[in-house]
């Protein structure tokens, strides 16, 4: 039997690939200009990630199961991280999710954890942007140019899912929500928290 965690993830999957090709055309160019610095950003970040911490988190998080990001089944996934995955990956690829998603997970990793790293082709925004103690006090506090980046990094991504203004995130929502999607991933629509940052910035 799947989980909760799983069925979410799964329906949220599937909308996105039934409305991916009309989403693809109708994509309005504020949306396709705030998609480009996305890209950006997250490139900026794993190129980040990859020279400086590939080892230690290999070795702390996937290994040794000591990371409490990629040793649970759950990670905070927004709607839009699952958009903009579909956006750039194949169709074998989002295949392969389904599938994983369909299957029962007895694992302690992460279900899109798989012997080569993580199944996605552009990983949920918290996931890119989180390390685990272990790898912040081994990396991070004795460098000081890479400690500032890092937290460059994480201002920078409230550019794109905090909505105190129009950020690609809440954008992305709004796009399916006009499809007639509505499902539970959908938490810049549905979230408590979020409705409120977004009416105290007049935006609801």
């Amino acid at each position: 039997m799947i989980s909760t965690y799983q069925k979410e993830h799964l329906e949220t999957l599937i909308a996105v690939r039934c409305y991916l090709e009309s989403f693809r055309h109708q994509l309005p160019d504020t949306i396709k200009e705030e998609l480009v610095h996305y890209e950006t950003f997250r490139q900026s970040v794993d190129q980040f990630l990859e020279v400086n911490f590939k080892d230690t988190c290999t070795s702390i998080c996937f290994t040794k199961n000591k990371s409490l990001c990629c040793s649970k089944e759950g990670i905070v996934a927004f709607f839009s991280d699952m958009a903009i995955n579909a956006l750039n990956s194949s169709t074998s690829q989002l295949d392969a999710l389904e599938t994983v998603l369909k299957k029962s997970n007895a694992d302690v990793k992460c279900v899109y954890l798989e012997k080569d790293g993580c199944m996605w082709a552009v990983r949920p925004l918290v996931c890119a942007l989180f390390l685990c103690e272990a790898a912040e006090k081994a990396i991070l506090e004795p460098n000081g140019n890479l400690e500032k980046q890092w937290h460059g990094f994480r201002r920078q991504q409230r550019q794109f899912n905090w909505p105190d203004r129009e950020v690609l995130f809440d954008l992305l929502e709004k796009k399916f929500r006009q499809f007639g999607v509505n499902v539970p991933l959908m938490y810049f629509h549905n979230s408590p928290g979020l409705l409120n940052i977004k009416r105290r910035a007049g935006l609801e």
